[in-house]
């Protein structure tokens, strides 16, 4: 297997949809909605597509977001737990932490269900630490975690 990351293009949002319902199979419905807002995004983004291109398969999506208190980054990292584990997640995160630095964000951020050890688990071995627990009527539970990257020299306001 040959892995690349690569920006995706407007036909690639099926194959992130795809990707997104192989690891998180018990919602379906939020899968769509999370694509929706991917798509609608338009503040600073950085995306990838992680890529076996002797198959083409795309094996993971990673994304880094801007929130409006600016430096402030949400991380997604869409792959299954095969995937996560090992080269493929490592190289994304790599990519993405890269991007953090270049672009001087003070902290990202990601929310996973509670049952996506994996990811959890991946996130925290790279010094992400819980700070919140969320409980929504009629949704499995959510954790979020946070790294501070850097210290703010302004406040957020």
């Amino acid at each position: 297997m040959k892995l690349i990351l690569r920006q995706p293009t407007e036909n690639d949002w099926n194959s992130i949809l795809e990707t997104a319902d192989a690891t998180i199979i018990w919602d379906p419905k939020g899968n769509r909605e999370w694509l929706r807002n991917r798509q609608q995004f338009t503040g600073t983004r950085r995306h990838y597509l992680a890529t076996d291109t002797d198959t083409n398969a795309v094996l993971g999506y990673g994304a880094l977001e801007e929130e409006p208190h600016k430096g402030t980054f949400r991380l997604f990292v869409v792959m299954p737990p095969q995937h996560i584990e090992g080269e493929t997640g490592i190289m994304l995160y790599n990519q993405l932490a890269a991007d953090l630095s270049a672009l001087n964000a003070y902290s990202a951020w990601i929310r996973e269900y509670a049952a996506d050890t994996s990811t959890l688990n991946f996130f925290a071995q790279r010094g992400f630490v819980e700070t919140n627990r969320l409980f929504l009527e009629g949704k499995p539970e959510m954790v979020v975690m946070e790294k501070h990257l850097r210290k703010r020299t302004k406040p957020l306001r």
